[in-house]
This record gives structure tokens, C-alpha cells and sequence, in this order.
């Protein structure tokens, strides 16, 4: 079977539906295609991690055994075949992603690649076995292609021969090392040991473009100089246009989406709509025979240092040599102090001045702001409006930055190069629960440090109220009582309650509880909290208005049955802290830290989270419902 779609489209359930589509309509398609063009010779170039399986693929596609399988070559091999009746010549590499391949040879492996499919190849064919295709092999296959032709990618499909049935293809797409690579292809496809010929060369026309990929001349690179283990240079290319190397910061994965579509439509790959992420994403096309890569970061202001270290290198390697572009995304009105200082240690990574590289793009409001009228003045006054929504405005800015800097590119410092910079730590959401008078408010007030908090009119509505503690940003929402209310009330006020922490998700649902005899109200809260939410995110944080360590606290707490028990149900998991001072509130942030290094894939209980175990619990319902209307039958 082999499934043909836009490269930004999910092949899940839908990819027997897809492949009824693309049979029907291939016969004519391709007709009409190849009538569009004279009969020349095709010419493509197998690329990818496995020798087995591009032989595989290329012997499919020509309808006959002509790579041996058992022996990969130490260069490149070129065979002739025909493909629907037009002459094809298949170059097949050898594994040009591997670590240990040396410099020199990589460069004499791609020259002969070149010489090969002179002036160029029509079609790069990616077979990637997914389970072994790692990111150094992602960002590895990504610079020989753009150092081969900068229109590689529109020139790519990306291939996968191990796919069993419509849910292993789910998994493929779920890889993110693959994920950004699918994107920017012209393509992707599935297929089998068993795909005919016939149906794979219809494919394989549908997406060849009448023009071949003009290949650059190459070098080996100068001393000293990276690429990843090996090194190539381009040069000597006949681009009239400039390199547009576009990266992209900010805390809105929406509007970072929208700039960059705006950007790139209608020249290339898109991206798409995606839930919070922690990784890069990369998307090119080409305007007015400018190049345009897209790198699109994830919400740096919720990563650690060490994290946004890597991200950033990944997010170079996306646009060697360098970005030129940096685009600043801020909504004046959220944009505090600490975001700003955020954006400061990323820019001290740079080895160059980054804000002359720089333009701040406002996405929701005009409203005025002293520390972003400080960044645009930093940017020498450039600015761009979301709400002009202005494409061409937006790109020629784009280009004048380019243009003003000589077509430089940032580059990242050294190691040893690298300043000092103040750790970055995470923002956490919290929870606050308990019954009425339980002291959630006090609680509140010395975790945040603030003796003035936001209120609301009622206590049965959730209240969220934010500030820095601990070097981290921290948000605190007080959940009302739960207990004694019915399900839909219950469902309704959780549901309000996470979204007010969205899209992060709450970190650790917190049970206040003032230590002394615990009360069945008390009890039945943990557990109300317990069936809503899931015990692994709860936490009992026990208030005192004393020394937390005092002999008669601790000696209280350890010699109470009930609420060793308690305990016990959300797994040792407390903390006691004095409502009169903050001195045990590193304790409880290093204590919900701890909860979330216990299960890394599960570290904050979002609203998808909420709707799932809904559903889970509605099924069980109805599961239980039949059984009890089926047991008198049988018996």
C-alpha cells in the first residue's frame, strides 16, 4: 500500500480513504502530467539511513532486483530503468548519515553524487526508517540538502518501507525528529514490500516537477570549520536572491504560527496548529528568488537555561549558517520585566550584536509599554503590527534587515565564550483545595509573598492570582470546596480551574489543611479531589501558624492515624509551612519539582488530560451499566 497527501496532512484512519482517492484519479493525473512535459530522462537520488531499505525501494520502483541488498558500496551506484514508460536513472548513496564518515570522504561521496545527476536530479527520494533515525541524522540530512541546491526540499519526499497498518503510521508522524523534515518536503509516502511497480512509478511522477535540481559546485571546507563531524562548503552558486534566515520568539505558539505562515504562504510548506511544544520547528519557501527559512522556537519563558542552550542549537543547525532575522513577538501589555530579561540571556548567546539583527512584532495590542519601547528603541525603531496583517510590508522589513546587515548571519559563542547567565527556572501553576476555612487564602498570601491578593465576590468561584517566587514565575488558583456539590457542578468548576492554567496545566493540586483532628469534610475533599483530578498530582500542604518543626506539630502529625493515612493516599507527598513566614516555601517548590521528575511524560494535568479521564470515566459507566443489565439474565 502507498498513501500519497500533502506533506502537512495526518494518514491515520483516513489512509484507506486517501489511497481509494489517489488510485482513482492517478491514470488521468499522470496522463495529463506527462503530456505537460517531453519524455526526458528522470534522474533520482536515494538518500537515507538504511542501504537495505533503499534497495528495497529502488528495485520496487523499477519493477526489478537491481541492487544488491546484502553488500552496501563504499560510493554511489547508478542504475537505468524505465518508470511508466519514461527512462530513469536511480542513483543510490551510501549512508551519507553516518557520524563516522569523515569530512573528505563525505565531500568526495556527494561530488560523485553530483556528477552523477549532472546538472542536477529531479527527485531526492528520503527512505528513512523512523525507529533508528535519530536528530543528529535530522540535522545532518538537512545540510546536505541545503548545501546541495537551496530548493532541495521542494524537490524531497520522505519515504517509510517499515509501516504495518494505519496506527504505525500514527507513531511515525507522533516522532518529532521526522515531524519537521515530513513539513517541508514536497511529500511523504507509505508503502510495502508489496507495492507494484506501476503503482509506485504513479506516484513517484506526480511528484516530479519538470525542472531538476541545479546542483552547486563543492569543496571541502577549511580548517577549523563544522559540520556536525564533517564538513562541506557551498559555493559559486548563481542565486540572484538573498538567504532570508527567519527565526521566531515568543510566548504565543499561535501567533508565532500565524507570522510565520505569513511569512512563507504561498511559497512553501506551512506550519501547523499544534498544543504547546518544547521543540523547534522549521519551514522554508522561496519569494522573489529570496530563499526563506522559518524557524519557529518554542515558549522560552517556561524553559529552563540548559534546556534553551540546546534549543538554540538545535535552532541554528535549522538555519546554518546563521539566522539573520530575529522576530520579537510581545503583547505589550504581559510583557514584564523578567520576559525581558528572558530575552536578554538568549541574545547574550550570540557571538554578535543579535539586535541588529532584530524587530519586535506586537500581536494583540498597541497599548505602550516602557520595556518594549526599550526593545524597538534597541532595534533602531523597527516594528510591525500583527493587526496590519500585511504580508508584503512584513517581508520587505524582513529583507531591509538582511540587506542593512550585508547578508550576515548570527552565530552562537563558544563555550568557553559564553557569559554568565542567571538561571532561567520554570513557571509552575498550583492549586489550591480544601474546604471552606481551611486557610487557602493565607496559604496564598505567604506562598506569593503578598498580603494584598485579587478577590472575587464569591468563594465558590476559582481566583488566580501570580508573581516571582524563588527566581521563578508562579501562579496560584484557589479551587472553592468541591465536596458535597454534585458531579456537574464538580466537573464544571474543575474544568474552569485548569483552564485558568492553561496551556502549561497545573503542576500539583495542593490540600490545605490547618494541622489538627482531621473532619470528614476534610477527607471527603481529598477524595472529590482524588476521583476529579488523579492522585498522582496531589499534594497535602499542612499549615501552621508556628515552628513547622516543633516538637508537638511533628510529634501531632506522625501520631494521627487519620492523617498518616491521608499521607499515605497521595503517597508521602506533604509539606508543612508556617503562614506567617516564607521560609519553608523553597521546600514546597522543591517538593513539587520532585513530583514532576517522578514522571517526566506526565509532569502537569491539562484540560485534555480533564476531558480524557472524562471519557474514560463515562465508559466505564456505561460498561458497568450493561453489566448490571445483563446479570439477571444469566442468572
Amino acid at each position: 500500500m502507498l498513501l500519497l497527501g500533502p506533506s502537512h496532512e495526518t494518514r491515520s484512519s483516513r489512509g484507506a480513504a486517501v489511497t481509494d482517492r489517489a488510485q482513482s484519479h492517478t491514470s488521468d493525473f499522470v496522463s495529463k502530467h506527462n503530456n505537460k512535459q517531453e519524455k526526458t530522462t528522470l534522474w533520482f537520488v536515494l538518500i537515507g539511513n538504511s542501504w537495505s531499505a533503499k534497495c528495497l525501494f529502488g528495485n520496487v520502483l523499477l519493477g526489478q532486483s537491481r541492487f544488491l541488498r546484502e553488500e552496501e558500496p563504499e560510493s554511489c551506484v547508478s542504475v537505468r530503468g524505465q518508470v511508466k514508460e519514461r527512462d530513469l536513472v536511480l542513483i543510490n548513496t551510501p549512508n551519507l548519515l553516518l557520524p563516522s564518515t569523515s569530512q573528505n570522504k563525505l565531500t568526495q561521496l556527494i561530488k560523485h553524487c553530483v556528477r552523477l545527476s549532472a546538472p542536477g536530479p529531479h527527485l531526492f527520494l528520503l527512505v528513512l526508517e523512523s525507529e533508528t533515525f535519530t536528530e543528529e541524522q535530522n540535522v545532518r540530512l538537512r545540510k546536505i540538502l541545503e548545501y546541495f541546491s537551496g530548493q532541495s526540499f521542494a524537490h524531497s519526499v520522505v519515504m517509510e518501507p517499515n509501516l504495518r497498518d494505519a496506527g504505525d503510521w500514527v507513531n511515525y508522524m507522533n516522532q518529532r525528529t521526522l515531524e519537521g523534515l515530513v513539513k517541508e518536503c514536497r511529500g511523504h509516502f507509505l508503502w510495502k514490500k508489496t507495492t507494484e511497480p506501476s503503482e509506485a512509478g504513479k506516484m513517484m511522477l506526480m511528484s516530479t516537477g519538470p525542472r531538476r535540481v541545479l546542483a552547486r559546485p563543492l569543496r571541502p571546507e577549511p580548517s577549523g570549520s563544522e559540520f556536525g563531524q564533517s564538513g562541506l562548503h557551498l559555493y559559486g552558486a548563481t542565486r540572484k536572491g538573498k538567504m532570508l534566515k527567519i527565526v521566531l520568539f515568543g510566548k504565543s505558539e499561535q501567533k508565532k504560527t500565524i507570522v510565520g505562515n505569513l511569512l512563507i504562504s504561498k511559497t512553501g510548506a506551512l506550519f501547523q496548529k499544534s498544543s504547546l511544544s518544547t521543540r523547534c520547528d522549521v519551514i522554508s519557501g522561496v519569494w522573489r528568488s529570496d530563499s526563506m527559512t522559518v524557524v519557529k522556537t518554542p515558549n522560552f519563558f517556561r524553559m529552563s537555561d540548559e534546556a534553551i542552550r540546546e534549543e538554540m542549537r538545535r535552532c541554528v543547525d535549522f538555519c546554518r549558517p546563521g539566522p539573520n532575522v530575529l522576530l520579537l513577538l510581545m503583547k505589550p501589555s504581559t510583557f514584564t520585566h523578567r520576559k525581558k530579561q528572558v530575552l536578554l540571556s538568549i541574545f547574550w548567546l550570540f557571538e554578535q550584536d543579535a539586535f541588529k539583527h532584530s524587530m519586535v512584532i506586537k500581536t494583540h495590542d498597541l497599548k505602550e509599554c516602557q520595556s518594549v519601547n526599550q526593545l524597538i528603541n534597541n532595534c533602531d525603531g523597527r516594528q510591525f503590527n500583527l493587526s496590519e496583517d500585511n504580508q508584503t510590508t512584513l517581508r520587505e522589513k524582513v529583507r531591509s534587515i538582511v540587506s542593512k546587515n550585508r547578508e550576515s548571519f548570527l552565530t552562537l559563542a563558544g563555550e568557553n565564550q559564553r557569559p554568565e547567565i542567571k538561571p532561567i527556572r520554570r513557571h509552575l501553576n498550583l492549586v489550591l483545595c480544601g474546604r471552606r476555612g481551611a486557610g487557602k487564602t493565607s496559604a496564598a498570601k505567604v506562598i506569593l509573598g503578598q498580603t494584598e491578593l485579587q478577590w472575587v465576590s464569591s468563594s465558590s468561584e476559582c481566583v488566580r492570582n501570580q508573581g516571582e517566587v524563588c527566581g521563578r514565575w508562579l501562579s496560584l488558583v484557589e479551587l472553592p470546596a468541591l465536596y458535597g456539590k454534585a458531579p456537574q457542578e464538580v466537573m464544571e468548576e474543575s474544568f474552569r480551574c485548569i483552564s485558568l492554567c492553561d496551556p502549561e496545566g497545573v503542576h500539583a493540586f495542593l490540600l490545605v489543611l490547618p494541622v489538627g483532628p482531621l473532619t470528614d469534610e476534610d477527607k471527603g475533599e481529598l477524595q472529590t479531589i482524588q476521583d476529579t483530578f488523579s492522585s498522582d498530582f496531589t499534594m497535602i500542604l499542612f499549615t501552621v501558624d508556628s515552628d513547622p518543626t516543633a516538637p508537638a506539630v511533628v510529634d501531632f502529625i506522625r501520631g494521627s492515624r487519620d492523617i498518616q493515612e491521608l499521607r499515605e493516599s497521595c503517597r508521602g507527598r506533604s509539606v508543612v509551612l508556617n503562614i506567617r513566614n516564607q521560609q519553608q516555601v523553597p521546600d514546597l517548590l522543591e517538593a513539587v519539582e520532585k513530583r514532576m521528575r517522578s514522571n517526566k511524560f506526565r509532569n502537569s494535568f491539562t484540560t485534555e488530560t480533564f476531558s480524557y479521564l472524562q471519557m474514560c470515566k463515562e465508559n466505564d459507566e456505561k460498561i458497568s451499566s450493561q453489566q448490571a443489565e445483563l446479570k439477571p439474565d444469566s442468572e
